[in-house]
Order: structure tokens, then C-alpha cells, then sequence
């Protein structure tokens, strides 16, 4: 659902284009593989706030708070943030590597930049 609503972004198209859209991935249960080590920590201005981690031979995913619970204020938020995106990372990082995208207008101007440089010193 998150991704389907940055498709105009993705595409660099009207938001308009993309209202009927929907983006889906469906994968077989065997390809899930959550054995791995994870260990991840949060923090903010100097200060480690947070650990998140997860053995290999376990599959909780363990999250401690590294500070007093009265002198820092964390938005419910912002950890359910985190810790979703450490989820997403656990099963999804060795299925999918990080990508690539070369939008098509900057790679076509690297190449025009390259052929007029040619040109002109060719002109000389």
C-alpha cells in the first residue's frame, strides 16, 4: 500500500495517472528466510536511544531501550517506524538487493554532455 502511493514519484508522473493503481508482490513461503544475525542501533544527538536485535538461532526480534525512560520521550510513531523497517529488512534484504534506477533523462543528458564535448573538440 506505501508503495503504491509513491508511484507517481517512482515514475516522476502526475498523481493523478496513478489513482486506480495498485502494486503487489507475492511470494512463496519458501523462499522466506529469517535465520540470520540483525543487530541495529538508534540514536540522536550523541546518544544511543534504542538496540534492535535478532540472533541467528532465534526469531525474536528483541528491541531495548538504552536510557532512562524519563529523560527521553520517543514518538510511538517513530519506533513502530523503525521497528518496521528492521522487519522489512530481516525478511526482504537477501530476496531483494538494494536497486539501481537511472532515471532516463539524466542518463540521456550524460550521454548528449559526452557526445557534445566529442563534437566540439572534434570542431577544433
Amino acid at each position: 500500500m506505501a508503495y503504491t502511493k509513491q508511484l507517481s514519484a517512482v515514475f516522476a508522473a502526475p498523481r493523478e495517472r496513478f489513482q486506480e493503481s495498485e502494486f503487489s508482490i507475492t511470494l512463496d513461503a519458501g523462499n522466506w528466510d529469517s535465520s540470520g544475525r540483525y543487530e541495529r542501533r538508534i540514536g540522536a544527538a550523541n546518544a544511543e536511544l534504542f538496540s534492535i536485535t535478532k540472533t541467528e538461532a532465534e526469531d525474536d526480534l528483541v528491541v531495548t531501550l538504552l536510557v532512562d525512560r524519563e529523560n527521553v520521550k520517543i514518538p510511538r510513531e517513530a519506533i513502530m517506524a523503525i521497528i518496521a523497517e528492521a522487519i522489512k529488512e530481516i525478511l526482504f534484504d537477501r530476496l531483494f538487493p538494494p536497486p539501481f534506477i537511472a532515471s532516463t533523462e539524466r542518463t540521456g543528458a550524460a550521454v548528449f554532455r559526452k557526445e557534445l564535448s566529442f563534437a566540439h573538440h572534434r570542431l577544433q
